[in-house]
Parts: C-alpha cells; structure tokens; sequence
C-alpha cells in the first residue's frame, strides 16, 4: 500500500498502485462496452420485432381492402348480369355503410405504413401501395363507384342502366384490385419470414 502525506500532514493511504488502477478502469471499460452491445443488440430486437408487428398489421388492413365473394361482389354480380334488384342496392349501400369505418381506418393505417414499406420491400411495393388505395382502380374509386350505383338505382323499380355499366366495370376492376391487394400481402408476408 502506498501511502502520501498532504500539505496539512495528514496521511493518505492509497490502496495498490497506479497498474492496479489502470487495470481495473480497463475492466470497467470493457464492461461498459459489453452492457452497450447488449443494450444495442436489444434495441436492435425491439425495433426488429416492431418493425414485423407494423408490416402484421400492413398484411391485415389490406386484407380489408379485398372484396370478398360474400359482399359486395354478390350484388354486383347479379347487377351486371342483369337480374339485380333493389335489395341488391340496397345491399351494396349496407355493405359501404358497414364497412366504412374499418376501411377508412385501414387506408389511413396504410398511408402512414408506405414509408416502412418503401424502406423494407422497395419503392414499387409502395407505388403498388398507393395504386391500391388512390389509383383509378383502387379501392377508394371503387367505393365511390359503388356509391354511384347506390345513388342512381336507389328508389328504382328496375336498376337503370347506367348502375348495370358502372358495376359491369366495377368488377373487372375488383379482380384486378384484389390481385394487387394479394400481391403485396403476399409479399410483405414474405419478408418477414424471410
């Protein structure tokens, strides 16, 4: 043990010598870099798995935006062959009232997600994006086209056949819709287990 006498004469015993000291601040050093490599692997993991709970929830809000065989798709189909009815209207304006707020909350869900996308599957990936929701065939235009059926054939004894046109279009549109929906559901899904 070393030890030093102060100007006041005081002795001041200093434990091992300066070796030990520069040996043990060696050792806090290393910790100190082995907690910060944990501490980054960690947020490495952290920021991974919110990466995969974002492009989850990405996977199921276009999941959404399809037009399934059991909504609207029904009535159109009978619209356009030419046997619809009012209740088919009718029904196509329940399906856009019971479903406005769910895809309404996707879309803008969506929006906010097309950054990530670009950053993780591409920038095509997110133009596809935003064909889906904005594009002349998207999801958006589709339900102001089905609004428009709503609108012309409601009240209507036999549908008109401007409503018969646009829902003749409207379901070449949805099958074209829910490829591009599939497509990038697919692929989002893709890449994460990959």
């Amino acid at each position: 043990m070393n030890e030093r006498i102060t100007s006041e004469g005081t002795v001041v015993a200093i434990p091992g010598s300066v070796t030990d000291l520069a040996k043990g601040l060696r050792e806090l050093i290393a910790c100190l870099r082995d907690v910060a490599a944990l501490i980054d692997d960690g947020g490495k993991a952290v920021a991974g798995t919110f990466r995969n709970r974002r492009s989850r929830g990405a996977a199921r809000n276009l999941d959404t935006l399809v037009f399934s065989p059991a909504g609207s798709r029904q009535y159109l189909e009978r619209i356009a062959d030419g046997t619809g009815t009012r209740d088919d209207v009718a029904g196509i304006a329940a399906m856009l009232e019971a479903t406005a707020d769910d895809v309404e909350r996707s879309m803008r869900d969506l929006r906010g997600y097309r950054d990530t996308l670009r950053e993780s599957c591409g920038m095509e990936a997110a133009n596809a994006l935003d064909e889906i929701i904005y594009g002349k065939f998207g999801k958006d235009g589709l339900r102001r086209s089905l609004g428009r059926i709503v609108k012309i054939g409601e009240g209507q004894r036999a549908i008109p056949a401007e409503a018969v046109q646009i829902a003749i279009g409207a379901l070449g549109t949805i099958e074209g819709l829910n490829r591009r929906i599939a497509e990038l559901h697919d692929q989002l899904l893709a890449k994460l287990k990959g």
